[in-house]
C-alpha cells in the first residue's frame, strides 16, 4: 500500500551541497561570472532542496543560501573578497560548525583559481582527505599532496 513502511526500509534523503567560492583579488570578474554561471545552472538542473554557498578570500563571507530557482543572481551579485586565499576558515565552518557540518554523504564544491595559500595546514589536510571535495578550477592546477583526495575539474 503507498505509505506503508516496510521491515528494512532506508529513506535516503537528499545530501546537502556546499559551496566554497573563491572571491580572492586573483579571481577576474570574468572567472566570477563563470564560477556563478556554474551554480546557477546546478540549481536549475538538480534537485536539492538547498545550496549553502560561502564566498572566502582571507575571511569567510556567508553563506549566501539558495532555496529555489527565482532569486539566484540578485543573491550572487553581492559578493564580497578581494583579499589572500585561504581556505581554512571555510573548512572550520563546515567541519565544526553544527548548522553547517557536512557529513561523508553531502556534496562540496571548491570554485577556485587555485592559487590557495594554505593547503599545508593540518586541518585543511585533513578536511581534503575526509570530505573528498570537488574541486572546480579556471587554471591547470596540481596538488600532489591531494592526488587521491579530491577531484579537479578544469
Amino acid at each position: 500500500k503507498p505509505g506503508e513502511k516496510l521491515p528494512g526500509m532506508k529513506h535516503f534523503g537528499t545530501p546537502k551541497v556546499v559551496i566554497a567560492l573563491d572571491n580572492s583579488g586573483s579571481i577576474s570578474k570574468d572567472e566570477l561570472i563563470q564560477f556563478l554561471s556554474e551554480i546557477v545552472s546546478m540549481v536549475k538542473q538538480h534537485n536539492v532542496d538547498t545550496i549553502d554557498i560561502f564566498p572566502f578570500d582571507s575571511v569567510v563571507y556567508g553563506p549566501i543560501q539558495i532555496r529555489s530557482k527565482a532569486g539566484i543572481r540578485s543573491k550572487l551579485s553581492k559578493i564580497d573578497g578581494g583579499g589572500g586565499t585561504y581556505i581554512k576558515p571555510f573548512v572550520h565552518i563546515i567541519t565544526k560548525d553544527p548548522k553547517y557540518k557536512i557529513t561523508n554523504d553531502d556534496i562540496c564544491i571548491i570554485f577556485t583559481d587555485g592559487g590557495i595559500f594554505d593547503l599545508d595546514n593540518i586541518e585543511v589536510i585533513s578536511f581534503f582527505r575526509k570530505v573528498r571535495p570537488i574541486v572546480v578550477t579556471t587554471h591547470e592546477i596540481v596538488y600532489p599532496q591531494y592526488a587521491k583526495n579530491i577531484k579537479v575539474v578544469v
